[in-house]
């Protein structure tokens, strides 16, 4: 008989691979849910770098490292950066730099109108849930509104990439999930867009009620514009004509164009 002894976790990795249990329910361990034969972007762009642009890249690293004396001020270390940057360390807490704070302003669950609906865990439903702010952020994007104080009024945009049923519902069966849980699930992924105002120079806070607050879900049709619309590759099972959206799922990139509108990118779908 072999004897295997187990080894403890130290805390560090416990805490790394339970990170990466909820962040993406450890599909890093697991086979690849899209398996491809197609070239990776990395074997699609070698063939296209050159010998100019690798000469021009040569110039840049020359201006980024100038000949001559290295500067060991504060001021020279730091560069353009006008905080001192954190330290790196294995912490689960949020840290920032010096002079800077970080709180919450808005929640999973966090009515977008006055009159509710409150948020009820382990009970929600999917209408609820809809007229909620959305679960897990990714992307985070402020828009400043005029008619108020400079920078004092914004317009929060907030992609929701993923859910973690399990930590929603502690009557979750994993592989049998029940319908409204799978349909609570749905409401709560997408884009979230949320008011939000600031007290003189003071703390930031959300305005539920707002007339700008609303959340673009998993199942929020929209009308599909644009040169790509009707294409083929567009049409579902829902929509023969590929200019109808059922809503958006697993956003995570996003960002600010120079116009002040807003991108958000959809990725994973391995739920």
């Amino acid at each position: 008989m072999v004897r295997r002894a187990v080894l403890p976790l130290s805390p560090t990795l416990a805490a790394w691979l339970a990170k990466c249990q909820w962040a993406c329910e450890s599909k890093c361990f697991t086979k690849p849910v899209n398996p491809s034969e197609n070239p990776t972007f990395e074997n699609v762009l070698a063939p296209r770098s050159s010998r100019r642009s690798l000469l021009g890249g040569a110039a840049a690293v020359a201006l980024v490292f100038p000949a001559g004396r290295h500067e060991t001020t504060e001021a020279g270390q730091r560069g353009h950066l006008t905080f001192r940057p954190i330290t790196l360390d294995t912490r689960d807490e949020v840290t920032v730099p010096e002079g800077y704070e970080s709180r919450v302003i808005v929640r999973w669950g966090d009515p977008l109108q006055s009159w509710g609906p409150e948020f009820r865990f382990g009970e929600q439903s999917p209408e609820a849930q809809a007229q909620q702010f959305g679960y897990n952020c990714d992307f985070v994007g402020l828009f400043l509104l005029g008619g108020a104080a400079s920078g004092s009024r914004g317009l929060l945009a907030v992609n929701h990439e993923y859910t973690n049923p399990k930590l929603m519902f502690p009557s979750y069966r994993e592989g049998d999930p029940e319908a409204w849980q799978v349909a609570v699930e749905l409401e709560a992924h997408g884009v979230t867009i949320v008011e939000v105002f600031q007290h003189g120079h003071g703390q930031w806070h959300d305005r539920p009620g707002s007339p700008f607050n609303r959340h673009i879900t998993g199942t929020t049709r929209r009308e599909l514009t644009g040169p790509a619309a009707g294409s083929d590759w567009l049409k579902t099972s829902t929509d023969s004509t590929g200019t109808v959206l059922d809503g958006t799922l697993n956003n995570c990139a996003g960002g600010k164009t120079l116009r002040g509108t807003l991108l958000t990118c959809e990725e994973n779908f391995h739920q």
